[in-house]
């Protein structure tokens, strides 16, 4: 069992960093996610976590991985085929 702490203020921090750098309002997004405003905005104040389908969904339409909404960083990456052959 993995334990990690969830902070929803971080989350919503960067789910609105990603959002306005990819030019979208909260209407926008919501509308993507098939969501209320009201919510995307709950989630950016860090009142409301998102599902995992929503997570994912998110990554999708405003880039990242979910480490980095749930976490702040990437902690993996998958080895490219050519890192797995060791042919350079």
């Amino acid at each position: 069992v993995i334990e990690m702490d969830i902070n929803k203020k971080l989350i919503g921090k960067r789910i609105k960093h990603r959002r306005e750098v990819s030019g979208l309002s909260q209407e926008q997004l919501a509308e993507k996610l098939n969501l209320s405003t009201n919510h995307i905005s709950s989630m950016e104040c860090g009142k409301s976590l998102l599902t995992t389908k929503c997570l994912l969904a998110l990554c999708d339409i405003l880039g990242g991985t979910p480490d980095y909404y749930l976490l702040g960083c990437l902690l993996y990456t998958s080895p490219s085929p050519r890192d797995i052959s060791g042919s350079r």
